[in-house]
């Protein structure tokens, strides 16, 4: 077995590609493994080993996928529903979990220090401006995306929109830096589901989603306050509450959906993980492929949830043809007709 290390992600993913044929046969699990931040689930574990035990034991580590499956289908399960039972505690873990994220040197530092050193934010910085370099782009340019993508919130968004803020010539530039953040494993390209083609529609809007809230939370570093700090405050005002939730979801979603795939070395994120829109312009913010069909999930991480907030997950079940979909809330633990209902720390702590 070559373990193969270097200083830049990208420089790892491109050295792969040349080595067509002399790769060996994969075992289970694939030959790839991606070293990512800490899953909620994972962070728990660290932070709270008592209470992952007590998650362990409502649902099993066997049983997660069914039990998410069973959520797709619009009934919940009675492991979901005594795990339930925690949500209080797994509700203040998720508070911290989207402002220090799952980078075991920020976790670490908040759990014994109470807050994340400005001097973290400044390392992953400064690892992302030297990949930048090495790929050729202009770091100022790259932190400047960076603050565009927060910004946007993970709304739909063309390359067009990050020309005129970066200084750019031209869209296939900002489309470049995108996809070398991409590349370093700091943001999720989504594109909007097709469903002619059973694929992502390349030339529509696409969302953008970090990887980590630390990485979100980086293009706060020039805070008279500190990043730290901002990231608190920023976390005040319920709308970006919910908009870094979807981001956390949508992070999990996309690790869900591989593991969904038997961890394949041909999985192919943009191929599995979509956001959708109908004709009349209601949207699902987030639709996998769990290897038996379409799952579409929808984030509304709010006090209260009225019909309303149901209704891109039940236009999309008209379009696909068929029932089924997970809303997740921030409270609210139920069936809906073909959609459940389940908390996000809940959800998160199966993934």
């Amino acid at each position: 077995t070559v373990v193969v290390a270097g200083s830049h992600t990208m420089d790892i993913r491109s050295s792969t590609e040349l080595l067509p044929g002399r790769r060996g046969h994969p075992p289970k699990g694939g030959l790839d493994k991606s070293m990512l931040p800490m899953k909620f689930a994972e962070y728990v574990a660290a932070a709270d080993p008592l209470l992952a035990r007590q998650c362990g034991e409502c649902v099993g580590p066997g049983e997660r996928l069914a039990e998410i499956r069973r959520l797709a289908s619009g009934r919940i399960g009675d492991g979901v529903k005594n795990m339930d039972g925690l949500r209080e505690k797994l509700d203040a873990h998720l508070e911290n979990y989207m402002v220090i994220g799952g980078m075991p040197e920020a976790a670490e530092a908040f759990l014994r220090g109470g807050r994340v050193p400005d001097t973290v934010y400044g390392a992953w910085m400064d690892a992302a401006a030297g990949a930048a370099a090495w790929a050729g782009r202009d770091p100022s340019r790259l932190a400047q995306i960076m603050r565009d993508i927060a910004a946007a919130a993970g709304s739909p968004v063309s390359w067009n929109a990050f020309t005129k803020g970066s200084g750019m010539a031209s869209h296939h530039t900002a489309e470049a830096y995108v996809r070398a953040l991409s590349d370093m494993f700091v943001l999720r390209v989504i594109y909007r589901y097709d469903g002619s083609r059973d694929g992502p529609k390349f030339d529509a809007l696409k969302k953008l989603h970090f990887g980590d809230p630390l990485f979100l939370h980086m293009s706060a570093q020039a805070s008279q306050d500190g990043p730290y700090e901002a990231s608190v405050r920023r976390l005040e005002a319920p709308e970006a509450r919910g908009a870094l939730c979807e981001q956390v979801v949508a992070d999990h979603a996309a690790r869900l959906a591989f593991e969904m795939s038997g961890y394949s070395d041909w999985f192919d994120p943009q191929r599995s993980v979509f956001y959708w829109q109908g004709r009349a312009g209601r949207e699902v913010d987030l639709v996998i492929r769990d290897g038996r069909g379409l799952v579409p999930m929808e984030v509304k991480y709010q006090s209260s949830i009225s019909r309303r907030d149901l209704s891109g997950l039940i236009d999309f079940a008209k379009a696909a043809g068929r029932r089924g979909g997970i809303l997740i809330t921030r409270r609210h633990l139920r069936e809906s007709p073909g959609v459940s209902q389940v908390p996000a720390s809940v959800f998160l702590a199966l993934c």
